[in-house]
């Protein structure tokens, strides 16, 4: 594709009111999810350390665990599946940078990239939506 038809492309997703409400929405819910937990003490050496248990992901500050999740978190993170595979990628370039921060920044750079990531994803299925909207 041709860079033009790319930034056409861009802007049209963009500017579609559905899919930035779907992100918007998806926004509010994710910052809610995440709000009602209890930040997470790092560092700690302690044996209860929420940082050293398996399948633990440090997420904005706050602990991750698909088992001990709430119902709304879960479904958000399995809607949000193609957006978190986005993410993955446009967080490699940053590697460096990640790895060479503490825990805590960690966590804050994850959350942006997945953000960044899952609204993408959002406002492309808006977009799809109002195409396929449209071409009824």
């Amino acid at each position: 594709m041709p860079p033009k038809a790319i930034q056409d492309f861009v802007r049209r997703v963009a500017a579609n009111r559905i899919g930035l409400l779907l992100a918007f929405v998806h926004f509010c819910l994710a910052v809610y999810g995440f709000a009602q937990k209890e930040p997470v003490e790092l560092g700690g050496d302690g044996p209860f350390d929420i940082t050293r248990h398996a399948g633990v992901a440090i997420i904005a500050g706050r602990a991750f665990h698909w088992f001990y999740e709430s119902t709304l978190l879960k479904v958000i993170f399995l809607f949000d599946l193609p957006g978190v595979l986005l993410a993955l990628l446009m967080s490699l370039p940053f590697a460096l940078i990640f790895y060479g921060a503490s825990i805590q920044v960690q966590s804050w750079i994850t959350a942006v990239i997945l953000l960044i990531g899952t609204s993408i994803q959002w406002w492309l299925v808006g977009y799809s939506l109002r195409w396929f909207w449209n071409t009824r």
